[in-house]
Order: C-alpha cells, then sequence, then structure tokens
C-alpha cells in the first residue's frame, strides 16, 4: 500500500459540520456541510474529503420544561426523513453530501402571519409554509433533538431553542457563540 492511498483512508473521510443558523424575522436553520480538506501538506499529496453518502437528519422537538412528560413531546419526524435540503422542496430519504466549502441549509422553524398576527411554526425545510397544516409552537422554551445518519452510523446533537412574543420572533439559545457542531459519528458503517 502506498503512503498517499493510506493518507487518503484515514484522512479523506467524510467530516460533517451541522450550523446553527438564525434567520433573523424567517427563523431558524440547520445547514450541513462536508468539510472540504485544508490542510496544505495532505492537498500537496492530493488527498482529496471522500463524498458523505447517505446522510439522513430527523429532528424531535420537545416543551423543554416537560421533557419526560409524554405532553411535552411536540413534533417528530417518525419516517426519518432527510430535512428538505434540495432545491425543490422535496423530501428524500438520503443524499449524498459532496465536499463543499458552503453548506446545505434548510429551515426548520419558521416564522409567519396566521390571522393577522405572527406565529411560529416548525417545518420540514420548505420555503412555503402551511399555517394550517404545520405544528404551532407558543412562546416558551423548547428543546430540539437532532439525529444524522451517515451510512451505518449515526450521530446526535441537541439544542434549545425559544419562541418570543416579539422580535426576535425565534432564536437558538446558545452558550457563547458556538453556532457549529464538528459531528461524531458511532457505529459501524
Amino acid at each position: 500500500m502506498t503512503l498517499p492511498t493510506v493518507f487518503q483512508m484515514i484522512w479523506g473521510e467524510p467530516k460533517l459540520m451541522l450550523y446553527f443558523g438564525n434567520q433573523h424575522i424567517y427563523g431558524l436553520s440547520l445547514e450541513i456541510q462536508n468539510v472540504p480538506i485544508a490542510n496544505r501538506f495532505l492537498k500537496l499529496i492530493h488527498v482529496k474529503r471522500d463524498d458523505a453518502k447517505d446522510v439522513g437528519i430527523s429532528i424531535h422537538i420537545h416543551d423543554a420544561d416537560r421533557l419526560n412528560d409524554f405532553d411535552g413531546y411536540i413534533y417528530g419526524d417518525a419516517e426519518n426523513r432527510i430535512l428538505s435540503f434540495n432545491i425543490n422542496d422535496i423530501k428524500g430519504t438520503r443524499i449524498a453530501l459532496p465536499p463543499s466549502y458552503y453548506p446545505a441549509t434548510t429551515f426548520v422553524i419558521r416564522t409567519g402571519e396566521k390571522y393577522g398576527s405572527r406565529k411560529t411554526f416548525v417545518c420540514d425545510g420548505n420555503a412555503e409554509i402551511n399555517t394550517e397544516v404545520n405544528t404551532e409552537l407558543i412562546t416558551g422554551l423548547y428543546l430540539m433533538s437532532i439525529v444524522i445518519y451517515l451510512g451505518g452510523k449515526i450521530a446526535n446533537v441537541s439544542r434549545q431553542f425559544k419562541v418570543n412574543a416579539a422580535e426576535p420572533w425565534v432564536e437558538w439559545v446558545q452558550k457563547g457563540k458556538d453556532n457549529k457542531v464538528l459531528l461524531k459519528f458511532k457505529g459501524k458503517g
């Protein structure tokens, strides 16, 4: 086995980063990126980041004050589908994510007008929200559990967010400026 092949096997694996975006009046977004190789030496010996194949994401939302209460469960994608990261807003079961300097973005929490007032809804990445169908969130603190699938491996991330009665209508509850997470996967791939 040649040395560059060993480097490719070790440092060429997909490296997924999850970003928590705050789109001001529009809502909250998730962005996922397969981070390209930045190391000069690895670039010099032509190590390339592999595509992340068979990537899926599902979310579950709980009332943060009633985590152990069944009634505190607000929303969950029971089919474990990928949120809509594509242009035509069609959900799929999995996607391939090539290395890129630009992350794929989807909305998970959107604000919109319903009966003449601003409301907050759970959405599945679609550009438009249907205020009659999407789950409405009242003012309060929530916990979003995010499960990311990569092949046969799983990474779990949780983040709290708040729905407010005035602007900002919805915001991530963060410690410091930590709006990104390098995903650590468990399991066999």
